[in-house]
C-alpha cells in the first residue's frame, strides 16, 4: 500500500509541476532565431500563415550559427505550416501548427485565396521533387489536402503557388522544361468552362535566370517576383506592370534603399499598401524573419521592420 501511495504521489507531483510550467512558459512569438521561410496573408490582413523550420545547413553559408526552438506539433525537423492572427491589442498570437496539412515532409510556400477558403502549398513528395497541394477550409478545420489535379503538377518541379484576387489565374514557378533548368514562372488561367488552361512560360521570364515566388499586388495588377537576373545574381525583387488579362510587360527592379541580406517570399493584403516579406538583415532578424513594408506617399517601399515591431 505504501508503494502505490508513493507512485500515486509521484505522479501528481509530476502532472501538477508539468501545469505550473505550462503556465508560467513564455509563448513562442512568431519571429524567432530560426527560419521563417515563406508567408500567405489574408486579405484584411488579419492572418498570417507561414512555414517554419528550427535549424538547417545553410545557416553555415551566410555565417549564421544560432538554432531556433522547436515549435509545438513540429514533425520531424522539416518546414511546417503554421498560422497566427492578429489580435485586438494589435499583436499576433502564438502559432498553431496546421496539423491536417503537415506531414512529416516538408510544407512550404502557402498561398490564401481572397476568401481564405483555398490554401494553395508546396510538399516535397520526395527529396527534391516539389509540387503543389491544396486544402478546402472546413467549418473548423483545413481539410486534407491533395495534389493540385492537371494541368499543374508535372514529372519535374513545381513551386512557390500564387492565386489572382478573383481566383482566375495561378501563377508558379516550374522547372518542367527540364530538370536542370532554372525556375521560370508559369501562368495558367481558367476557361469559360471553369477549368484551369494547360499553364504556359510568362514572358517576362527567362531560361537564363531563376524567377520565383510572384505576388499579385490586388491594387495595381503588378506582378511582384524574386529573381536573380542582377549581374551579382543575388535575389532580388521585382515589379512587372499589367498589360493585360493574365499578361505582364517587362519586369523592372525594384529600387529598395534596404539593408537586407537575403530576401525570401513576399505577400500582399487588399490594400496593396503593405508588402509582407521574409528576409534576414545581420544583427536584426534571425535567419528569416517575416517583416512588412509600407507604401509611401512617394510611391516607395519603406524600409521592411519585424512583423512584431510594424505599426500601420
Amino acid at each position: 500500500m505504501k508503494s502505490r501511495n508513493f507512485f500515486v504521489t509521484i505522479i501528481i507531483f509530476c502532472l501538477l509541476s508539468a501545469m505550473l510550467f505550462a503556465e508560467g512558459a513564455d509563448p513562442l512569438g512568431v519571429n524567432t532565431p530560426g527560419w521563417e521561410e515563406s508567408l500567405a496573408v489574408s486579405q484584411d490582413g488579419t492572418e498570417i500563415i507561414f512555414s517554419y523550420k528550427a535549424y538547417d545547413d545553410i545557416y553555415q553559408n551566410v555565417g549564421y550559427d544560432k538554432k531556433g526552438p522547436e515549435r509545438a506539433g513540429s514533425k520531424g525537423g522539416e518546414f511546417d505550416l503554421y498560422s497566427t492572427r492578429k489580435q485586438a491589442d494589435g499583436t499576433w498570437s502564438e502559432p498553431v501548427n496546421l496539423t491536417r496539412i503537415n506531414t512529416y515532409r516538408p510544407e512550404y510556400s502557402p498561398n490564401l485565396s481572397a476568401d481564405g477558403k483555398t490554401l494553395l502549398f508546396v510538399r516535397e513528395v520526395r527529396k527534391g521533387s516539389p509540387q503543389i497541394f491544396f486544402s478546402r477550409k472546413g467549418e473548423q478545420d483545413w481539410r486534407i489536402p491533395k495534389p493540385l489535379p492537371a494541368p499543374f503538377n508535372s514529372i519535374y518541379s513545381e513551386e512557390t503557388p500564387c492565386q489572382s484576387p478573383d481566383g482566375k489565374i495561378i501563377l508558379f514557378a516550374s522547372r518542367r522544361s527540364h530538370f536542370f533548368k532554372p525556375w521560370m514562372l508559369w501562368v495558367s488561367t481558367k476557361n469559360s468552362e471553369g477549368r484551369f488552361d494547360e499553364p504556359r512560360p510568362l514572358a517576362i521570364s527567362s531560361l537564363k535566370t531563376n524567377d520565383r515566388y510572384p505576388a499579385i499586388n490586388p491594387a495595381t495588377n503588378e506582378v511582384y517576383f524574386l529573381s536573380d537576373r542582377s549581374r551579382d545574381r543575388l535575389f532580388k525583387i521585382y515589379v512587372a506592370p499589367s498589360s493585360g488579362e493574365a499578361a505582364w510587360g517587362q519586369p523592372n527592379l525594384l529600387n529598395l534603399d534596404w539593408p537586407v541580406d537575403l530576401l525570401g517570399s513576399i505577400a500582399f493584403d487588399k490594400t496593396g499598401k503593405y508588402l509582407y516579406l521574409t528576409c534576414y538583415i545581420e544583427g536584426k532578424t534571425g535567419f528569416m524573419d517575416i517583416c512588412v513594408s509600407k507604401l509611401k506617399a512617394d510611391g516607395s517601399w519603406d524600409t521592411p521592420v519585424p512583423l512584431e515591431d510594424f505599426k500601420p
